[in-house]
């Protein structure tokens, strides 16, 4: 029984084998003298309450620091969440917009493309139908703003270097799609992160159309003017605003919280 009286203390033994324990101390002085040496040696833990109580208490007293992933290991980590799909597939649109412009002997045609696959890519790169992390990111200690714009920031890129591609291939000016392309992705930036990728992309055709239109106030805003700079900045400061307000798309929120 000796043997026994040190899982006795811990509190280790099973119900039946407790008893037991339980039964011969009442009749055995040198047991009940050997468990309370033991007793010394292995104090009782608190119980659960005190435990919870006092992990509560530090928590208040000390709250943890979010630490954040360090800037590459973030991007190399929001890149692989790009769409393989989006990526491709807008290599091989800018391609065949490049082509075409190129056997039609104009470049004009490299301008109507590239600011809709641009507005395609960004209106992609968040949504919980389109994003294999979306209820990751709602737990997640990194901003939901930062996430947003490294992926906007990735995917724009990666359209822009393309269209850079093509104009030097058929040597096109720049500024005729760079000015469209700004503007039609700082237009679905704030409709995306408030509305959804579906609703961005639906304005950003819309509001395509209406330049293809060619009305004089509409030209000069997509163009590479005053105006047109400046309604770019102000979409795009909206959509930074909004990517900071807790989640986004109030009809599909990744959790309970409002």
């Amino acid at each position: 029984m000796i043997d026994r009286l040190a899982e006795y203390a811990a509190g280790t033994l099973d119900a039946r084998a407790a008893g037991a324990v339980a039964a011969h101390l009442a009749g055995c002085p040198g047991c009940r003298a050997e468990l309370a040496q033991w007793r010394e040696l292995l104090p009782e833990p608190p119980d659960a309450r005190t435990i919870v109580r006092q992990a509560m208490l530090r928590s208040l007293l000390d709250p943890p620091t979010p630490t954040y992933r360090p800037g590459w290991a973030l991007v190399r980590a929001e890149a692989r969440l790009l769409s393989p799909v989006v990526l491709v597939a807008s290599a091989v649109v800018m391609a065949l917009g490049a082509l075409l412009a190129a056997v039609q002997g104009s470049a004009e045609l490299l301008a109507l493309v590239a600011p809709l696959v641009a507005a395609a890519g960004v209106s992609g790169v968040h949504g919980p139908r389109r994003d294999p992390a979306f209820e990751v990111i709602a737990a997640t200690p990194t901003p939901l703003r930062r996430i947003v714009l490294l992926r906007v920031a990735l995917i724009l890129g990666y359209d822009v270097l393309l269209a850079l591609a093509a104009s030097a291939v058929l040597a096109a000016p720049v500024l005729a799609w760079l000015a469209p392309t700004a503007l039609l992705s700082a237009l679905c930036l704030p409709l995306l992160v408030r509305f959804g990728p579906d609703v961005a992309i639906g304005a950003a055709l819309t509001a395509w159309a209406l330049r293809m239109l060619d009305f004089g106030v509409v030209r000069a805003v997509w163009d590479a003017t005053p105006a047109g700079w400046v309604a770019t900045a102000v979409l795009a400061a909206l959509g930074v605003i909004l990517a900071g307000r807790g989640e986004p798309m109030g009809r599909f929120r990744a959790t309970h919280l409002t």
